[in-house]
């Protein structure tokens, strides 16, 4: 919406992930670079896809961000914004360990979501992660909520719960 105010995060970025890319990279141009006149041509074709996945993982990590509106969450990743409205989350949870996420980080929040009969979940990496629950969790109970925010048909409240896993 016009005029409304929104808290950007940034993702945070464990040494692992950057390693990985610059090792896809290096493994890329090398097989571009070295010349074996008993490798196949395809060879040529994989070194280019190893470089171009290795920049298309920096780009990434590089633009991945958080911002919250009043309305809704929205997470990009690589400028695809998933947006995500904040009646809709039911569950905020710590995350940590390996796993496919859009972020970059071993230590990380899940968020648990509904959007009509769609049920969605996306694990995120905000560099301050107590700010952004903090941030988070403010505008999901500044929002107005039919039965003071409880759930008519199962008594649930609509406000996240923070759960460590």
């Amino acid at each position: 919406m016009p005029g409304e105010s929104a808290l950007i995060y940034r993702s945070k970025i464990d040494l692992l992930y950057p390693l990985l890319a610059l090792a896809m990279f290096l493994q890329g141009f090398l097989m571009l670079w070295v010349y074996d006149p008993f490798m196949p041509p395809l060879h040529n074709y994989a070194g280019g896809l190893f470089v171009g996945l290795g920049i298309l993982a920096t780009f990434s990590m590089l633009t991945t961000t958080y911002k919250i509106t009043g309305s809704e969450l929205i997470v990009y990743f690589s400028m695809i914004p998933r947006r995500i409205p904040l009646k809709g989350i039911e569950r905020v949870a710590d995350k940590r360990g390996f796993a496919v996420r859009l972020g970059y980080s071993r230590d990380a929040v899940e968020i648990k979501y509904r959007t009509g009969r769609t049920i969605g979940s996306v694990v995120i990496s905000p560099k301050d992660k107590d700010t952004f629950m903090w941030d988070l969790t403010k505008a999901m109970s500044d929002l107005e909520m039919p039965n003071g925010g409880v759930d008519a048909g199962t008594g649930n409240r609509h406000r996240p719960r923070r759960h460590r896993t």
